[in-house]
């Protein structure tokens, strides 16, 4: 329950952060690259804490097969007689080793979440660019009084034009 929280969470997050606000194109698009750098610094870390906990996982893992191990023979197995599937079993129910694989899929998870925002910013920057140059363009045609003459242009080559223009 708490990781989906969690996943809604930065979903939501990043949801929001992806919005464009057209009635401020100029700021918007000021503040784009920060927004890419914050989100991809974010996804950079998050491949770090996925990474590190992998290794975590390896090194516990490791650890308990190896205890495991020992404590069958000191109970009296023959080494040959532990099984490699008696030690993944152990390894796998094992609630450390099961907490810490839960961290690793949370951390994978929201590496794949940044990794998506990365790309979504990617397609937001150039939004805010066609965007921009749209708006540029119908201001300028508005200040010259072209509004009405470009309707006319697109009227004629077969461009569906709103009634006013």
């Amino acid at each position: 329950m708490v990781e989906e929280v969690k996943e809604r969470k930065i979903e939501q997050e990043i949801q929001t952060e992806l919005e464009i606000d057209e009635t401020k194109l100029a700021e918007e698009l000021q503040r784009q690259p920060s927004r890419f750098f914050y989100w991809a610094v974010s996804w950079a870390l998050a491949q770090r804490k996925s990474r590190v906990t992998q290794l975590r996982l390896k090194e516990l893992e490791a650890k308990k097969s190896a205890a495991y191990r020992k404590e069958m023979v000191d109970g009296g197995m023959k080494p040959r007689d532990v099984t490699i599937k008696m030690v993944e079993d152990y390894c796998t129910d094992h609630p450390e080793v099961q907490t810490l694989r839960n961290e690793w899929i949370q951390a994978e998870y929201i590496m794949d979440m940044l990794d998506i925002a990365k790309i979504a910013f990617r397609q937001r920057h150039q939004s805010l660019v066609e965007l921009f140059k749209s708006k540029s363009e119908e201001q300028f045609y508005q200040e010259h009084g072209m509004d009405r003459m470009m309707g006319e242009v697109d009227r004629k080559r077969g461009r569906k034009v709103p009634k006013e223009a």
